[in-house]
């Protein structure tokens, strides 16, 4: 299943680590927005990540499932191109 994974973290450390993880799993968008094809068992992996680096005070994490169909009608300025 893909995802749309956006992200709002105040502390530069964190935000990093997250863009790593994330880059891992998929395709940015740009800087703090990913596009993840991920099953299951890798999705609740990386949520649980997320949850451990996140201060719920101050961050926001926001995942977004997107069917493979809806996927294929997104569009891109500028147009991009993604190998998976």
């Amino acid at each position: 299943m893909w995802y749309v994974i956006a992200y709002d973290i105040k502390k530069n450390n964190k935000r990093t680590k997250i863009n790593k993880l994330l880059k891992q799993h998929g395709h940015p968008i740009n800087y703090s927005v990913f596009e993840c094809n991920l099953k299951k068992k890798a999705l609740k992996e990386v949520i649980a990540q997320l949850e451990e680096w996140m201060n719920p005070k101050t961050d926001c994490i926001a995942i977004y499932p997107i069917c493979k169909t809806c996927l294929g009608k997104s569009v891109y300025i500028p147009e991009r191109n993604f190998d998976d």
